[in-house]
Parts: structure tokens; sequence; C-alpha cells
């Protein structure tokens, strides 16, 4: 264990148990940290390949093993306020949006989610607090993830005047007709419904199956607690960007050349004014869809951790040729790979627009191939021969070139240039088939990719 307990007060040094005060002088206790100890396990570069939540900085928070809640909580985006900055006579000014914190909405999920791991790991079943607000409802959501019963205490002077007012919809007998709570004016109590109407109920029952058939298949469960809360605005911006950034993660890994150790994603343009961590969540369950059985939204950035992968996440104004791009690049045993692609028209079908740095545009379907090769006459025509003969229908095509800086050769074949091709086609390319390609001199290298 790297904490222990020490007095604020006469400064007593207590082991990390279940105490709450100093027994010698009644003073608050605070964690103390063997920060030796904890830098001999603990760098930055292990801090940045975690997940982006208040959790990968465990090894300086009380708590002796991993997260059992919250895993979410915390690293809330910084949200640029140019008209309070320029109001206020500064250059550049950011606010913090708690608002976004999970699954509250609420700053106090950050303290709650340690506080409630730690409940666990001491052995507690009962998790309470005192409170009329934010740290109530945490609580009792946090408690509720835990299975713990739950308490929350109402101060009993509200007529007093230190609390405005407390609103309750919840009560553990229902309906309630009668309850001494009625008797202050400062309690609003609301009827708790709870899909108790016809439609309230048909409604629910929509929502419900329309979530469960989600989680079966694999997409977006948008209600789940433990998975980035992006609000509905931020989510019609957003939500053309899952698929994309699925199918880039899903290509990404295809094409790396070995081992992956390092995954780095890109939004730019306009997109990177958004919290993007959701659309982050999405490229690794489209990475690791290949290669680990069921992967979903809520344990992708687990899997990047245990298999090693650090996950870094670049956000630029500037998306050049695109108003928005979405780029992930996949760093294996020295040697890197990046696609790149963005939504295009009403219907915000995703395209790749770039591959092993080499530009072009099209239209990301179900089944593609890519292959690299020198860039001289008849290569393009090869692979549509070798698909042609084994009745694999092309349904597209897109050619990357690199920009040609020398003279031409006299036979008009080029300078030396590489390109990269890709085809989309109606159904799967057996392995057989890309080596037949690839084998044909000038190409460097051929995958097939099933999105």
């Amino acid at each position: 264990m790297n904490f222990n307990l020490r007095c604020h007060l006469c400064q007593t040094a207590f082991p990390a148990t279940a105490l709450w005060v100093c027994d010698q002088c009644l003073g608050p206790l605070e964690v103390t940290y063997d920060y030796d100890t904890i830098a001999r396990g603990l760098s930055r570069e292990l801090i940045e390949s975690r997940s982006e939540s208040l959790w990968r900085y465990r090894e300086l928070l009380p708590i002796e093993g991993h997260p059992r809640t919250g895993l979410y909580s915390g690293f809330t985006p910084l949200v640029r306020a140019h008209r309070l900055a320029e109001r206020l006579g500064v250059k550049e000014l950011y606010v913090k949006d708690d608002s976004v914190n999970h699954p509250t909405c609420s700053y106090k999920d950050r303290v709650v989610s340690i506080a409630a791991t730690r409940a666990i790991e001491l052995g507690f079943t009962v998790f309470s607090c005192a409170s009329t607000g934010n740290l109530a409802g945490s609580v009792a959501s946090h408690a509720a993830r835990l299975g713990l019963s739950c308490y929350v205490f109402i101060p009993d002077d509200l007529e007093a005047g230190k609390v405005a007012g407390a609103s309750l919809d919840v009560f553990p007998g229902e309906p309630v007709t009668d309850h001494p709570i009625f008797m202050f004016e400062a309690v609003v109590v609301t009827p708790h419904l709870g899909a108790s109407t016809a439609e309230a109920q048909d409604r629910a029952g929509v929502i419900t199956a329309e979530q469960v058939v989600a989680a079966l298949n694999g997409q977006l469960v948008s209600n789940a607690v433990n998975i980035p809360k992006v609000g509905t605005e931020d989510m019609a911006v957003l939500e053309p960007y899952l698929p994309l950034s699925q199918q880039l993660g899903r290509l990404v890994m295809a094409l790396a050349p070995g081992s992956v150790d390092r995954l780095e994603i890109s939004f730019r343009g306009h997109l990177a004014e958004f919290d993007t961590r959701l659309l982050t969540v999405a490229v690794l369950r489209g990475a690791f869809a290949g290669v680990a059985e069921n992967v979903n939204f809520v344990n992708a950035p687990a899997i990047a951790e245990e298999r090693g992968i650090k996950v870094s996440e670049l956000k630029e104004s500037d998306a050049l040729d695109y108003a928005n791009l979405v780029s992930v690049a996949a760093v294996a045993d020295g040697q890197r790979v990046e696609v790149a692609g963005t939504p295009i028209g009403p219907r915000h079908r995703p395209h790749l627009v770039s591959a092993y740095g080499q530009s072009f545009n099209i239209e990301l379907m179900k089944h593609l191939a890519v292959f690299r090769y020198s860039d001289v006459p008849g290569m393009i025509g090869k692979i549509g021969t070798v698909l042609g003969e084994h009745g694999i229908n092309v349904a597209s095509t897109a050619v990357g070139r690199e920009p040609d800086h020398e003279p031409e050769s006299p036979a008009g074949g080029g300078s030396g240039r590489h390109a990269v091709m890709v085809v989309t086609v109606d159904s799967p390319i057996p392995d057989e088939v890309i080596r037949e390609i690839v084998s044909f001199e000038g190409f460097q290298d051929g995958r097939a990719v099933t999105l």
C-alpha cells in the first residue's frame, strides 16, 4: 500500500483503515503517500497510455486495487471561452466543463467514485451521505452501480434557512400519501411515476427494447452509465463519426505490420471543439473487434490497457482539405501506418481519404483491399484482372500516389514513385488471391479487410 493516514492537527500517523478522526485530538485525517515508492513504478508515459479518466492517476489516489466504479469520471474537457476572455482582457481563457462527468453530470462524481471504491475495499455494504444536492445524486448512483445499500440524510432544520429547499420523487414504498416531511414548505414532493401510465410504459418498453437490440448487436447503448456521456446537441454532431471511427480503427489494425504498441487518434477541424472521448472509444472498439471477443463501447478501453497499447488523442482546429477529419495511426514494431477519413454528403457516408501517407477519396464498404506498389503502367489492370478471374466484382477504386519531383523515364513508366490503391468489392477477397496479386513484380504489400 502506497498511502497512510495522518492527523491534520497533531500529525499522529495511522494505518489506512476505517478511521474517521484522530483518536488523540479528534482532528481530521488526511492521506499521505509514499511518493518514493510510487515514483519507481509510475511514469508520465504510463499515465498517458491509460484511458482518459481520473483513474489514470490511480497510484496517486487512496485505493489499493483497481477502480470499482466511475470508470469515466474525471478528465472532463476544457472549453475555450472566447468572449469571456475578451471581456476580462486576457488572451486565452478556458472553463472546466464538469457537467459531462459520469455518471451524474456533477463534479461530485470524482470524489464519490474514489470513496465508493475504497468503501468496497474496506468491506462496507452501506453507502451514505448528508446532502440535498449533487452529492446525494452521485452517492445514490454509485451505490446502485456497486449493489450497496444507500442512505441520504437531509437536514432536519430546513426551516432554519440553512437550506433553501429540497425536492424528492422517490420513497422506499410507493405511492406515499402521508409522510412527516410533507409539513416542510421548503420541500417539494413530486409523484414518482416511473412509467406508471400506459403511455410511459409503452415508451419505456420501446426504449428498453431498442437499447437491448443495440447491445446485442455490439452497437452504442446511449443510456449506459459507464461510457462517455454526450449531450443531445453534441451527439447530433458526433453521431456520423461513430461508424467512421470504428471502421478506421478496424482498418488501421489490419494494415499494421505487426503487434501494435500505440494508437494515435487525431480529430481535426470543428470536430476538435467537442468532447470526442466517445469517438476514441469507437476507434478502440473497431480496432479490437477482429482480435478479441465481445468487444463493446464499455470494455474497449480496458482491452487496450490489458494489451499494453498506449492510446493518445490529439485535437487540432485545422483540417486542411476537409471541414473535419478523423485520423488513426498505429505504431507497430517501430513502424507507423496511418489512415484518415470523414463523413461526406447529406447521409454522412464514411469515406477514406488517405492511407500510408497517400491521398484519395473512396466510400468505405464492408469488403475492401489496400495495395501498395510501384507507380508504373499496368499495375491497376493486374489487380482488376486477377479479381475478375476469381469472380470478385469490383465496386469502386481509388488511387493515391507520391508527387513526382523527377523527370519521367523515357518509357513513361514513372520515376520511382509509389502508389496506394484501395479497392472495394462485393464479397470478401481470399488470402490466396491477395498473395497472387502481390506476387507480381512491383507490388510491395496487399491486405484484404472486412469492416
